[in-house]
């Protein structure tokens, strides 16, 4: 069996610092971490957010916004779920 890829913090960076020396390439990445917020662990998610609140807001494009709707709807559908199965 192959072993299972996560992504990881050191991943995230990885993208970082990728997009710090290409801007081109933001709503591109954006958009894919978007598509599979809802697969990445509460760990990870959380560090995306603190890397999106250390960019500048001028440096906020459509896809960062996106990215962060995604996040929080995951994080929103969470809440909810935890909520009914405590009842």
């Amino acid at each position: 069996m192959g072993e299972e890829q996560k992504i990881t913090t050191k991943t995230i960076d990885t993208i970082w610092q990728v997009l710090a020396t290409d801007k081109t390439l933001a709503d591109s990445v954006y958009e894919m971490l978007s598509a599979i917020a809802s697969c990445l662990e509460d760990k990870i998610q959380s560090y995306i957010f603190k890397k999106i609140q250390a960019l500048p807001y001028e440096d906020y494009t459509a896809g960062t916004i996106t990215l962060i709707s995604e996040l929080k709807k995951v994080q929103v559908r969470l809440f909810v779920i935890s909520y009914f199965v405590k009842q």
